[in-house]
């Protein structure tokens, strides 16, 4: 009994005080308002013209219209002006992506169709006191209920604005004032069914949207953790293997330097062996951190397995190679470690030529840092042909 009382309170509050919005949301439906008034405004525009034409050419002459005729000009002249300049304003500044909506955007798309929405219930008004019937006015109002979406405290707003100018005219200009009640009541009614409609309409589209963005966020959350080591947070082996393809594909193709640079801490079983794994997940982690510092924004680092990491460098030709791998064994080396350990590493280079695969440069690159090895550890070895 208590959870359903608290239901209730939660639509209550959702319906009268608005519910949560994210910045996504807001600019997803006003985007997506901005198209859907793209194919009805000019509808309106070409049918508010039709009705204009025609009220000048079958009615009286200008010396002999009446208030309610004078009336229905001003506004249908002024309809059809405003949608005129917004047509041209889509033009010539059209709407950019969801993610790009600007405060003026959004400001001129709410208030775009709050005014012509007015305008639009004066003029139905104009069609009740003429021929009896509000049927336009309440076609306009459900189709726009379930078509717009409309915020919360706006939406009340939005609906008591059209309510009240369809009365006021009806009041104003009416002969029989007996219509004005049964005009309003009538009115009142289906704008009330209408706002209702609206705020399922705009709660219903919030639900789905926010579902499908969790969805979002947590396949990039999988994906991220599917590519990133779970120690270092840097890359890994499976990303890798993906981005080196791309990579060579695209020195391959267009002729493009490409190095790949095989990193291994030197000694670092012995750190495992005399302080334990959890020092050795410490220094691997601010190994990668070193790395990560060390290399240029164009370069992508990995960790290739255990002490292993690969930097992927494109548009690096032999001599930068050499100089970044130079800069990264000096950083390491003074670097100062837990427990005063003294860490160096050793580094193979291997520098694309044409028709490589992402094999033969990491075979390139292991076979110079296994020459690196064998001179002493602490140095960096590039792979020249057979000749290192």
């Amino acid at each position: 009994m208590w959870d359903y009382i608290k239901q209730l309170i939660g639509i209550y509050s959702a319906f009268f005080h608005g519910a949560a919005e994210n910045r996504e949301f807001v600019n997803d439906y006003q985007y997506h308002n901005f198209h859907r008034m793209r194919i009805v405004f000019p509808i309106v525009l070409i049918m508010t013209t039709i009705s204009l034409v025609y009220a000048f050419q079958n009615g009286p002459s200008l010396s002999y219209l009446s208030p309610l005729q004078w009336f229905e000009i001003i506004v249908k002249s002024t309809l059809v002006s405003l949608l005129f300049i917004y047509h041209i304003l889509v033009h010539v500044n059209p709407f950019p992506k969801p993610e790009r909506m600007k405060p003026m955007h959004i400001f001129l798309n709410r208030w775009g169709i709050l005014v012509v929405m007015f305008l639009f219930s004066l003029t139905s008004a104009i069609e009740a006191i003429e021929h009896g019937t509000i049927t336009i006015y309440i076609a306009c109002i459900l189709v726009v209920s379930m078509t717009i979406q409309i915020q919360n405290i706006f939406s009340f707003l939005f609906f008591t604005i059209n309510l009240v100018g369809l009365a006021l005219t009806v009041y104003l200009f009416s002969e029989e004032k007996s219509d004005v009640i049964r005009f309003f009541l009538s009115a009142s009614a289906f704008t009330i069914i209408a706002w209702i409609i609206s705020r399922f309409h705009y709660y219903r589209t919030m639900d789905i949207f926010t579902k499908n963005l969790i969805i979002q966020k947590q396949k990039k959350t999988l994906e991220l953790l599917a590519s990133r080591d779970t120690l270092t947070g840097v890359l890994n082996r499976a990303k890798f293997d993906r981005v080196a393809e791309q990579a060579i594909e695209i020195a391959n193709r267009y002729n493009r330097e490409l190095s790949l640079i095989m990193l291994d801490l030197d000694h670092f079983k012995s750190i495992n062996d005399n302080y334990g794994h959890s020092m050795g997940d410490e220094i691997l982690i601010i190994i990668s951190g070193l790395l990560s510092a060390s290399h240029r924004r164009s370069d992508t680092l990995f960790r290739w397995g255990g002490e292993e990491f690969i930097i992927l460098a494109p548009e690096t030709g032999k001599k930068t190679a050499i100089e970044l791998s130079e800069r990264i064994l000096k950083i390491v080396d003074e670097q100062t470690y837990p427990k005063e350990i003294h860490m160096t590493i050793s580094i193979g280079v291997g520098v694309h030529e044409p028709g490589d695969s992402v094999d033969t440069l990491l075979n390139k690159a292991d076979k110079a840092l296994y020459v690196a090895k064998d001179k002493g550890r602490n140095r960096m070895e590039i792979y020249q042909g057979d000749i290192l």
